[in-house]
């Protein structure tokens, strides 16, 4: 395995260890640094292997496997300049914040690719370390290059 790949699916496991560790401090938002870094992570991979496979491959694997990867990268560019506006915490639990409520996303226009759409199906209003596991196990099943 490449050894780029392997420094960004530990670097993305790690992150979200560290997501999940601290939601527990829902009153000090300490989850937002690790989810920076896991949502960097994320978009790391998600380019390797579209370089590596291909978009088409890689386009029809996310489709079939791993739709919550363009959702999380679609976020990720949508508020990486302002990353609280990503999560909320609602019943002592954090969470992905429904679309409607991302400040980034109010003023916006068409989104020709979905992602929206995609983002509301498989990532919004969920806990914030679950999209980020399907991510992480999806990249894990993926080849390292179109053979």
């Amino acid at each position: 395995m490449e050894p780029e790949r392997v420094l960004a699916e530990y670097g993305l496991e790690a992150a979200i260890l560290r997501v999940q560790e601290a939601q527990i401090d829902v009153v000090r938002f300490t989850h937002l640094a690790p989810l920076a870094e896991a949502l960097m992570w994320v978009y790391a991979l998600h380019e390797w292997h579209r370089h590596q496979l291909g978009n088409s491959v890689f386009f029809a694997e996310c489709g079939d496997q791993g739709p919550a990867v363009p959702a999380i990268v679609w976020a990720r560019g949508k508020v990486q300049h302002h990353i609280a506006d990503v999560t909320r915490i609602l019943d002592g639990r954090i969470d992905w914040v429904p679309l409607d409520l991302m400040a980034a996303y109010r003023n916006s226009g068409s989104d020709r690719f979905n992602r929206d759409g995609m983002y509301r199906q498989h990532v919004a209003a969920r806990p914030i370390a679950e999209p980020l596991l399907e991510a992480y196990q999806f990249f894990l099943t993926l080849p390292d290059n179109a053979s």
